[in-house]
């Protein structure tokens, strides 16, 4: 991950990228219905690897995010504002939780949560196609519905820390590896490069999220020097699949998830 700061400043346009900031570090975190997971418990194995059923069923069923409309096609709005309220594109998140399902993954942790419904989502799926042992949940702040969620399910676990404090690097030489490591917390090129960097040596698989993002560019910044310099040590999967309807409307791409997994076990 050497040069990343010097080789990708340039492509941070500063005006907007505060602004993005201000409008996420703003938003209060909000409840999610933990009750929202049951079709993930219900649903039989053999459509939970079917990825046109997990993006055209399964995944709006459980509720998506509606704080930012404009980013979601219209065929989702009736799905958003309730349930898990997850961030992401079903066309993205689909054959993304395929691709980690077949790396038969048995510890998940996620750096950057908001309200919950990513890593509750990603837990419990995991957990029934793959039985995902253990899940870590890290954040500035404490989503009220995490607490309730790590408090009642074994194996899973919140941290509330700063991912460069020192109490978040004496946890990974406490309780790491992990086999996937979701990084979607500060989205400043800085803040994605040192995170990288942090988790790089505690994880099997990297995930970076808003690698295709018009409004976060430091996550796709980071994401291409780490796939175009690094291909002798990962090989890489992108999940970047757009709505056209969104574009036309917003002239953006958004989200975008890249899935680094090391070829050498760690350590080597």
């Amino acid at each position: 991950m050497t040069g990343i700061k010097s080789a990708c400043k340039a492509a941070v346009p500063g005006s907007l990228l505060e602004a993005v900031r201000r409008r996420r570090a703003t938003a209060p975190l909000r409840a999610i219905d933990l009750t929202a997971v049951e079709p993930i418990l219900a649903t039989d194995l053999s459509l939970l690897g079917d990825v046109a059923y997990l993006e055209h069923q399964l995944l709006p069923l459980l509720g998506i995010n509606g704080e930012n409309l404009d980013e979601l096609p219209r065929h989702l709005h009736a799905h958003t504002g309730h349930g898990l309220r997850y961030w992401q594109y079903p066309a993205q998140l689909a054959p993304y939780l395929l691709h980690l399902a077949s790396l038969a993954p048995r510890s998940y942790l996620e750096l950057g949560v908001r309200h919950g419904g990513t890593f509750v989502l990603t837990t419990e799926y995991l957990g029934r196609v793959c039985r995902l042992e253990r899940s870590v949940a890290v954040d500035l702040g404490a989503p009220p519905s995490i607490l309730e969620y790590v408090a009642r399910e074994p194996g899973r676990s919140f941290l509330q820390v700063n991912s460069r404090a020192p109490e978040f690097a004496a946890f990974l030489e406490a309780d790491g590896p992990f086999d996937i490591a979701f990084i979607d917390g500060d989205h400043s090129l800085e803040g994605v490069r040192r995170d990288v960097e942090t988790m790089a040596p505690w994880a099997r698989v990297l995930v970076l999220h808003d690698i295709a993002s018009d409004d976060y560019p430091g996550p796709g910044a980071v994401w291409r020097q780490l796939r175009d310099e690094q291909k002798d040590r990962w090989d890489f999967a992108e999940f970047v699949t757009q709505y056209d309807d969104v574009i036309e409307l917003t002239g953006k791409r958004w989200m975008g998830i890249g899935v680094a997994s090391r070829r050498l076990p760690l350590g080597r």
